[in-house]
């Protein structure tokens, strides 16, 4: 059975970054993870994507110092979805160190909350 996603309270506390926008590229992409088949009828083997890093163009920013229509480099951590170009919502972004880029939060990425959500979060704040 798949895990729910996080509360979004709970992932925005951790946010340093909250923008709206879309993978324009996805620039590299980690090693194949195991893949464990299931039986007949079996379902939500709860198999991982590996991580990648992406190219995000910036179209709306909610909460930090980015600029709407920058593209930024994000890095989308091993989990249960794969990004390709054209998916777009919002992204809840975490710190990055110097070397790093930021890491996208959440369980399922920008699929999680639907846009509104989000939004509304902001304005109770």
């Amino acid at each position: 059975m798949a895990l729910p996603p996080e509360p979004l309270d709970t992932v925005l506390v951790d946010a340093k970054v909250v923008v709206f926008g879309e993978v324009v590229d996805v620039t590299a992409t980690g090693p194949a993870l195991p893949h464990r088949e299931g039986k007949k009828g079996e379902k939500d083997l709860q198999n991982k994507a590996p991580w990648q890093v992406v190219s995000l163009r910036v179209d709306r920013v909610l909460r930090g110092t980015v600029a709407k229509g920058a593209t930024i480099t994000v890095l989308k951590p091993e989990g249960a979805y794969e990004v390709a170009v054209g998916t777009h919502g919002p992204f809840l972004l975490g710190n990055a160190d110097e070397a790093d880029v930021a890491p996208v939060l959440g369980r399922y990425g920008p699929d999680t909350w639907r846009a509104e959500v989000v939004e509304r979060a902001f304005q109770a704040t």
